[in-house]
């Protein structure tokens, strides 16, 4: 039997005029991904989201914006022998530009990294996220001439 499980995350990034930066975490598993988890019973998506943001990588909520939706993707794997398939909801999230993020270790997060937009496709680890990835990066361009 498999187990149905829903997560929402957040592609953040920060923009100081010159210069755009996605925030990735180094996971439990030691792969670059977004920060994401689960959605607690009667949480709203997109305050998960933020909430997950927050848990994850140390930035306050009150220092984030929800700018989009940027959507949604599944997958399937196992933990502790049963199978799981997850439904991941993602925002594009835009952070303070000198916010201070910190890996949060009792959420198993080892590190936490800005990485110019430039070169986010190459170094995040996941290749079910990728598209929402290319979405983020084309919502930028296209709505902030990036």
């Amino acid at each position: 039997m498999t187990k149905i499980e829903y997560s929402a995350g957040g592609i953040v990034y920060r923009n100081n005029g010159k210069k755009i930066q996605f925030l990735f975490i180094l996971d439990p598993y030691g792969k670059w991904a977004f920060p994401k988890g689960h959605i607690e019973e009667g949480e709203k998506t997109v305050d998960a989201a933020l909430r997950e943001v927050s848990e994850e990588t140390g930035i306050n909520i009150s220092d984030m914006n929800i700018i989009t939706e940027i959507g949604a993707t599944d997958f399937r794997f196992s933990q502790e022998g049963k199978k799981i398939h997850k439904f991941l909801k993602l925002y594009l999230i835009k952070a303070r530009y000198d916010v201070v993020v910190k890996p949060q270790l009792a959420e198993k997060i080892k590190k936490v990294k800005w990485v110019d937009i430039n070169k986010s496709l190459a170094f995040f680890d996941y290749e079910n996220g990728k598209e929402a990835l290319i979405r983020a990066n084309d919502y930028l361009k296209t709505h902030h001439g990036i």
